[in-house]
């Protein structure tokens, strides 16, 4: 093999296991094609702990004006934060009945990471239980909130 298809195979291997920052990779393949690009400011914020997001990249992230749409970062279940010029929602995306769904949670930092995840817990007990979590958004709201200020009081 010859060093070009040994680095190209490096590459993918390194984006496969998430090891570059994707806008080092596009640098690195566009240099492999022989273009000499200088990769874009690389925001140095941990964008997840353990598999979550963490507040401090939260906070971190505003909204894009080359994503008109803003942009959308996951913790897991379904649970996402869509950062727009308008502010960061909380967002659960489900499937019900063949139908894909998205709830709405709330507004960073009013609605914050914790009740967020309590949130989005409760949600999917409700779609275990056949129940769509949409249909009493509000009672699941207020259910959430009243269990994560019980643990933050136990605190």
């Amino acid at each position: 093999m010859n060093d070009d298809k040994q680095a190209t195979a490096a590459l993918i291997a390194a984006s496969i296991m998430d090891e570059l920052h994707p806008h080092i990779l596009r640098a690195i393949t566009k240099a492999l094609e022989g273009e000499v690009v200088a990769p874009k400011a690389i925001k140095t914020t941990a964008r997840i702990q353990d598999g979550k997001l963490t507040d401090e990249f939260i906070n971190a992230q505003s909204w894009d004006e080359n994503k008109p749409s803003g942009s959308k970062f996951s913790d897991k279940h379904g649970l996402f934060i869509h950062v727009k010029n308008t502010g960061k929602y909380w967002r659960i995306n489900y499937i019900i009945n063949g139908s894909r769904k998205t709830l709405s949670i709330g507004v960073y930092p009013k609605v914050s990471l914790g009740l967020a995840r309590i949130t989005a817990g409760m949600a999917l007990s409700k779609l275990q239980q056949g129940e769509d979590p949409s249909e009493n958004a509000k009672q699941l709201r207020v259910e959430a909130a009243k269990e994560y200020y019980k643990l933050e009081a136990a605190k």
